[in-house]
């Protein structure tokens, strides 16, 4: 009859340190992750259900006591040979949670291909909006001068962010500070502002303001154009819709606030 010392390779007087030691050794030779062997398998349960009762004192003394009963009351002669019925029932314990968790099936990301690629060509289509939106849709408007405020650039010029109701630019030249209004040409859906003139006509030098929203537009581009390759796992293309969704919310609020 197996005992859980026996287990565990160690004399029933063993410390708990010397108890510590020899269950991580035999737990390291048996590890389902080390070796497939099934035989393997199955002394690391027993090993971990030794453990679970040696390895605390209360339990250890109920298990001391109960060995001494078996050995003053010993089985008929005639009576085969069995297990432990400790070990026997901490064992069957055992295997019902590992068969448990091997039942438990991984998540089927094929699901989600499809939808993280449609979501990309969405976001895909976000990057093409601003750039059509940029370039294309110019329109001359009106603009009501409401704020200005300066600041210097890296490289020492005086820079003047002026604010108008219907958008906003930036320019490195001086304009009467009682002007009313500038006549623009913005674009239709974000108001990008690309030409900006004083009330008599007079053309004010507007600064390209716009290098981050146009780096993340790349980034957005980069990341939305391989989610649509036929080839692409699906774990692959899930990451990249989650990233491209986080610089597409970047994207948006960058365009709406420029």
């Amino acid at each position: 009859m197996s005992t859980y010392y026996q287990l565990l390779e160690v004399p029933e007087q063993a410390t708990s340190v010397e108890l510590r030691q020899a269950y991580r050794r035999l737990v390291f030779l048996t590890h389902p992750d080390r070796t497939s062997d099934p035989e393997a398998h199955q002394r690391y349960l027993l090993i971990n259900a030794a453990y679970e009762v040696l390895g605390q004192p209360t339990k250890r003394a109920t298990y001391d006591a109960q060995l001494r009963a078996q050995r003053q009351h010993p089985q008929a002669a005639t009576t085969p040979a069995q297990r432990d019925p400790a070990i026997r029932r901490r064992y069957t314990a055992a295997v019902q949670r590992s068969s448990g968790l091997l039942r438990i099936r991984p998540m089927d990301l094929e699901v989600y291909n499809a939808p993280a690629r449609r979501w990309c060509q969405v976001l895909l289509g976000l990057v093409l909006v601003v750039m059509v939106d940029y370039f294309l849709l110019v329109r001359s408007a009106t603009g009501t001068f409401t704020s200005i405020h300066s600041s210097r650039a890296t490289n020492g010029r005086l820079l003047n962010y002026v604010d108008t109701d219907r958008g906003s630019f930036i320019t490195n030249q001086h304009f009467p500070i009682t002007t009313e209004y500038f006549q623009l040409k913005t674009s239709l859906l974000f108001r990008f502002v690309r030409e900006a003139r004083l009330p008599n006509g007079t053309p004010l030098s507007v600064e390209f303001g716009y290098e981050s929203l146009f780096g993340f537009l790349f980034v957005l581009l980069l990341l939305t154009l391989p989610a649509q390759l036929r080839n692409l796992t699906a774990a692959m293309r899930i990451n990249l819709a989650i990233i491209a969704s986080v610089v597409g919310v970047i994207v948006l609020l960058m365009a709406l606030t420029a």
